[in-house]
Formats: C-alpha cells, structure tokens, sequence
C-alpha cells in the first residue's frame, strides 16, 4: 500500500511545475516579449496567455504553428526580451518535452479559467529558455 502512496506522491509531482528562473511567470495572466522582425529587424512586442513556466523554460503554445509572424520572427533569430530578459526561443521537437509542456500550459490555463479550446492538443510548442540549451 506504501508503495502505491509513494507512486502517486511522485506522479503528482511530475506534473507540477519546476521551481527555476520563471517561477514568479505562474500566476501572471500574460507575459509580453519582444522579438526582432525577420524582414525590418524592428521590436515586435507580443502579450500571450497560453504558456506555462517550468523551472528555467517557459513554454508557449501557438495555434497558426510555424505560420504565425512571432514564430517566424524566432526562427530568424531566436534572441527575445522576455519582461527585460535576454531569453532564447526554439521548437520543442522532442516527444516528451512536448507532452510536459501540454500538460503543463493545459493545467494552467485551466486554473486560471482561460478557455483555450484543442490548443492544448494541437499547438505548436515553443520554448523560452535564459540560454541556449547544449546539443
């Protein structure tokens, strides 16, 4: 029976969010950051709602994919001001990562009562880390 306490004490766990450098990112409505246009290379402020922190990643969920212009914008060069933070923007391509971040952004915007429809199963997920993550 311990055993089976202790499994459920660790799953729990896993899908809370990590302490780290974005904590203080959980119970903000929105966050605004700033990316550098990919053809005027001007700021482009940006306010969004899904995103869930994670310890040092911020994960963002986007309907339009690789299609919407703030995305596009990180794909050119994936330097962003996140509220005065120098951050850096990539693709979560990993299966795993993907679903955490899923879970993560789904179980927030529901405590906070913001209606995000099938985002959460079918956004793209982009992640915003304080540097760029070893290969």
């Amino acid at each position: 029976m311990a055993r089976g306490v202790e499994e459920s004490r660790r799953q729990a766990l896993e899908k809370e969010p990590r302490v780290g450098s974005f904590s203080f990112l959980e119970h903000r409505p929105k966050i605004v950051f700033t990316t550098r246009g990919r053809v005027t290379g001007l700021p482009r402020e940006k306010w969004w709602l899904p995103f869930a922190p994670d310890g040092d990643v911020v994960y963002l969920l986007e309907e339009e994919g690789d299609r919407a212009d703030w995305v596009r914008n990180v794909l050119a060069d994936p330097q962003v001001d996140l509220d005065g933070m120098a951050v850096v923007a990539r693709i979560v391509d990993k299966p795993e990562e993907i679903a955490r971040a899923r879970e993560l952004c789904g179980a927030r915007c529901l405590r906070l009562g913001l209606m995000v429809g099938d985002l959460v199963e079918r956004g793209l997920v982009v992640a915003f880390e304080l540097h760029a993550r070893e290969k």
